[in-house]
């Protein structure tokens, strides 16, 4: 026999936006756990050559594959959350990509482009490489 118990303290649920997400109020590094192009995996395999996405509280970011942080400078960009809807808007250079955000929370990040070919990212924390 199993029992189960819970309670509830009256905490408030708290609402975090999805900018603090990305950046954490300063900078925040993610990583491309799984990746599809028009619904096929394109994951890279090797931990060492995902993609990590550097986000900054200015709203700039960084990009490049693990394997190269400390060795070559990364693509450096902006991005803007588009008010009033879940999109967010990447600008390298002259180039612009937005990406619906499918949903968000501390755990992970998935976004979808919106235009074709269609790209799916999903996005966790950098993790511990040991």
């Amino acid at each position: 026999m199993i029992f189960l118990f819970s309670c509830d303290v009256g905490n408030p649920i708290e609402n975090v936006s999805i900018s603090n997400l990305l950046h954490d109020n300063s900078s925040k590094v993610w990583v491309v756990d799984q990746e599809f192009e028009d619904g096929v995996e394109k994951t890279k395999q090797n931990q060492n050559f995902k993609t990590a996405f550097a986000f900054f509280d200015d709203y700039t970011f960084t990009e490049q594959p693990i394997n190269t942080i400390g060795n070559r400078p990364p693509t450096y960009g902006e991005y803007t959350l588009i008010e009033g809807r879940p999109v967010i808007e990447f600008k390298v250079k002259n180039s612009k990509n937005q990406f619906v955000i499918i949903s968000s929370s501390k755990e992970q990040i998935i976004l979808k482009s919106v235009e074709k070919p269609i790209i799916k990212l999903v996005l966790i924390p950098f993790p511990k490489l040991f």
